[in-house]
């Protein structure tokens, strides 16, 4: 019998720590940053990861860029340290690429 099997769901409770708001919500669908922002000491390299499961989930119609320049300004990456810190400039980094910016450079053939 495993642990949780023994134990009332009524004394379970886990919090999630990751922004829960709606905003976020659209802008993380896949919770990849908000979990890398849940762990107390997420080892290094995961903002990278976190950074590239992001991209690839984001819904069609979301410009990478702006997404990416509205989280950097939340609270929940400004004041911290370590990996949110690194996922912090990295969403700085992806917001000086808007789509329209790249979208002109392209070549037709």
């Amino acid at each position: 019998m495993a642990y949780f099997d023994s134990v009332p769901s009524s004394s379970v409770h886990v919090r999630d720590p990751r922004p829960q708001d709606a905003a976020w919500m659209r802008l993380d669908p896949s919770a990849a940053l908000g979990r890398l922002l849940a762990l107390d000491d997420p080892p290094r390299g995961l903002a990278e990861d976190a950074l590239l499961g992001w991209l690839i989930a984001l819904p069609g119609g979301v410009d990478p860029a702006e997404a990416a320049r509205e989280l950097a300004d939340r609270p929940e990456l400004t004041a911290r340290e370590g990996e949110a810190a690194r996922l912090r400039g990295l969403l700085c980094e992806v917001s000086r690429y808007p789509a329209s910016a790249l979208s002109r450079g392209r070549r037709r053939r």
